[in-house]
Formats: structure tokens, C-alpha cells, sequence
């Protein structure tokens, strides 16, 4: 799924939180078309999935609630910020994201998520 399928508004946040945001966006959408083939058909179970997924992980952005968002982290995962900050694995994504929404991120919620 390429990232301009999903469309996303954003208020109170600065450039490079923003910036993040948009990483981790891209890091999903290359991660979910690793396969190499385009798909021809859409399957309505994959669409409403990513829907899910997509409403889950901006309530817990929302709340500001590191721990629920490392959650959607596979064990291996790897968040390296606009600044240059990586975190690899579940606890690191978890810690450095709290850091992000207790610093530069404290007032930034997304508003909606528009899957196209």
C-alpha cells in the first residue's frame, strides 16, 4: 500500500514531529509491500484489518501512551527519528517514544486517519 493511499490531518505539531509521523508511515507502507507484486484485487478483510490497525494506533498517539503503540513494534523493530535517534526492539520504541510525547511531541494528536 503506497503511502499517498492514506491521508492524514495533523494539528499542534512542529516540523520534525511531524517528520517522525510520517516516517513511521512509510516504514509501514514499505514493510507491507516488501513482496515485490502489486495486488490486483482488494480484499475487503485486508482493508478493514489496516482500517483497525489504522484507528489503533492513532487513539494510543492520541493518548500519548508509548507502551500501547510499542505494541504494534515486532520484536525486531527498528524507529530511527528525523534527528537521527534509533531505537531498536519493543522496550527502546517504547522508552524513546515516551521521551518524543513527554518533550518536543507533548500537545500533538493526529485528528483522523482517511483510507482512500
Amino acid at each position: 500500500m503506497a503511502v499517498e493511499q492514506f491521508l492524514y490531518l495533523v494539528r499542534e505539531l512542529d516540523l520534525k514531529t511531524l517528520n517522525l509521523i510520517v516516517m513511521l508511515v512509510a516504514v509501514g507502507a514499505g514493510v507491507s509491500g516488501a513482496t515485490g507484486k502489486a495486488q490486483d484485487v482488494v480484499n475487503p478483510i485486508e482493508v478493514d484489518a489496516i482500517k483497525a490497525l489504522m484507528e489503533q494506533t492513532t487513539e494510543t498517539f492520541n493518548r500519548h501512551d508509548a507502551k500501547a503503540w510499542a505494541r504494534f513494534c515486532a520484536p525486531y523493530a527498528q524507529l530511527v527519528t528525523v534527528r537521527g535517534e534509533s531505537m531498536k526492539g519493543v522496550s527502546e520504541v517504547e522508552k524513546g517514544l515516551a521521551t518524543v510525547f513527554e518533550t518536543r511531541a507533548r500537545r500533538a494528536t493526529l485528528e483522523r486517519w482517511t483510507f482512500l
